[in-house]
């Protein structure tokens, strides 16, 4: 159940209430303790009782067999961080809370294995949003460590790699944003 509440605020574009809707369901949650939620800390639950005063107010449903730690893991990498595989290709179209400026995680698709970062630009804006930056590294399979090997020919726009690879990765943004974020790319801002 609080899955769905996650999905219903990734569906209305509000980072910040999907982040709360998801940290609210870990066992970490501070508002709800482990001596008033009953279950144990590596435990994520299908929901907690929520009728204040009730004697159960707080426990947690201790339903394990359910789909929420699968659908949590879906509502944290392909919502909040907008990393989401589709048939036309990897999309990026994230949903950061507002205080934050960068995420990142590790995502295997279609055989390859791409780290994403994304960070918020937030000198700039790109039609009066947050102007997000993109850069592409192509990595060879290689057991040499990367700093050993990341050259120039590696570093490209999301264009170039998009064109190496036969895929579109920002099919669900905007034409008109999706055109800069693919095209232009500043290695100083990666720190490379």
């Amino acid at each position: 159940a609080t899955m769905f509440k996650a999905y219903s605020d990734a569906a209305i574009g509000d980072g910040n209430k999907l982040y709360d809707s998801l940290l609210r369901t870990t066992p970490i949650n501070p508002d709800n303790d482990v001596e008033k939620n009953h279950q144990l800390p590596l435990f994520v639950p299908n929901y907690y009782y929520s009728f204040e005063g009730s004697p159960n107010y707080g426990r947690s449903s201790c339903l394990y067999e359910t789909g929420t730690v699968a659908w949590f893991l879906m509502a944290a990498v392909e919502q909040l961080l907008g990393v989401k595989a589709t048939v036309n290709g990897l999309t990026v179209a994230p949903n950061l809370p507002t205080d934050w400026n960068e995420a990142s995680c590790t995502r295997t698709f279609k055989g390859a294995t791409y780290n994403v970062t994304v960070k918020r630009g937030a000198e700039t804006t790109v039609n009066g949003k947050p102007n997000y930056k993109a850069i592409a590294i192509l990595l060879p399979h290689t057991s040499t460590p990367v700093s050993d090997y990341l050259t120039d020919d590696e570093i490209m726009s999301i264009d170039k790699l998009e064109e190496k690879l036969g895929l579109d990765f920002f099919v669900n943004l905007p034409d008109d944003i999706e055109v800069i974020i693919e095209r232009d790319y500043n290695k100083s801002l990666w720190g490379l």
